[in-house]
């Protein structure tokens, strides 16, 4: 560390009252330390077939919802012009399997959680009104499934019935609940590239670490941008109404924000973006003491010159807490 000044958040916590969250690949991993930017891409590439690598190649991306897209996309064409399309069709399931796999792979099981640490996860991001996150893994959903509860304490706009589907014209407050958004998608988030409809499963455990599920669904592909820089994870939100609106929410959120686990780098400068354009507010973002520079510290400073900016020492915040680390 550089000199770098960081506040207990306690201090901070005392000083404001902070209405939001915005949660990063760092929340993830202090409580599973497997959970760390590597491509899901790079994981499933030796498993791949020549015909899944030459979609990726060809369309100049790693990210599996736009080849997933591309294949559902491919299949609906064979078939207006009377092809043949179960070549396709095994093609986009191949695809889609290689997702599932690299998560899985690398996912914490939800036994190894239990249902009394998910309930001490939901009572953290309850205090919040808004809980934003990039992460697309299991942990918020399973907190919000893990209790009578916590299915009071947190929502998440799939509330539409009966398919659990995300409708903008009824997506605002619902009591004193907190509202998860996720801003990338997330693994158990599903999108019809046809009719643009989102919608979520609800499923037990870990059902939703693999595909099964979008069995007899082929008119749904996964909600899920995995990886992609800023420009490219920006023209995906663009193709969800669901994740536009998420994005919309932060633009416009008044509300002072706590940043964790999230660097704001360049991967996520429209993050980054969406925050420096909004209504000046208040914004605290967490760093490690083993990391936190000056430099770092002043580049987000004047990225965010229209808001008071403070920093705290991540490990004092309760989603920093060591007894929430699992592995």
């Amino acid at each position: 560390m550089t000199g770098a000044i960081l506040h207990d958040w306690s201090d901070l916590d005392r000083a404001a009252i902070w209405g939001s969250l915005l949660t990063g690949n760092g929340a993830s991993r202090n409580i599973w330390s497997k959970f760390k930017y590597e491509s899901l891409y790079e994981k499933s590439e030796p498993s791949l077939s020549a015909a899944a690598k030459t979609i990726f190649s060809r369309i100049n991306t790693t990210n599996f919802e736009l080849a997933l897209k591309v294949t559902h996309y491919a299949a609906l064409v064979d078939e207006a012009l009377g092809r043949d399309a179960t070549g396709t069709k095994s093609l986009h399931e191949e695809v889609r399997q290689a997702l599932f796999d690299a998560v899985r792979a690398q996912h914490v099981p939800h036994a190894t959680l239990g249902f009394g640490l998910l309930e001490d996860i939901a009572l953290i991001l309850a205090r919040y009104r808004y809980v934003y996150t990039t992460n697309y893994d299991l942990i918020p959903y399973w907190a919000a499934m893990a209790s009578e509860e916590s299915k009071l304490r947190l929502k998440d706009m799939f509330w539409a019935a009966p398919h659990h589907v995300f409708d903008r014209s009824d997506s605002g407050a619902f009591g004193s609940a907190t509202i998860i958004h996720y801003l990338h998608g997330g693994i158990h988030l599903w999108m019809n590239p046809s009719s643009g409809q989102c919608g979520k499963w609800v499923l037990d455990g870990d059902s939703l670490l693999n595909a099964s599920h979008f069995v007899g669904h082929p008119d749904r592909v996964p909600l899920l941008i995995s990886e992609a820089d800023s420009k490219q994870k920006a023209s995906a939100v663009g193709e969800s109404d669901y994740l536009r609106f998420c994005f919309e929410r932060l633009l416009n959120d008044r509300g002072n924000l706590v940043v964790f686990g999230a660097s704001l780098s360049e991967i996520d400068e429209h993050v980054l973006r969406a925050i420096a354009i909004g209504p000046p507010r208040h914004v605290a973002i967490g760093m490690r003491k083993d990391s936190a520079t000056e430099s770092e510290q002043a580049r987000l400073r004047e990225k965010l010159d229209r808001h008071g900016v403070h920093f705290f020492d991540a490990s004092t915040h309760p989603l920093g807490s060591s007894g929430l680390n699992k592995g």
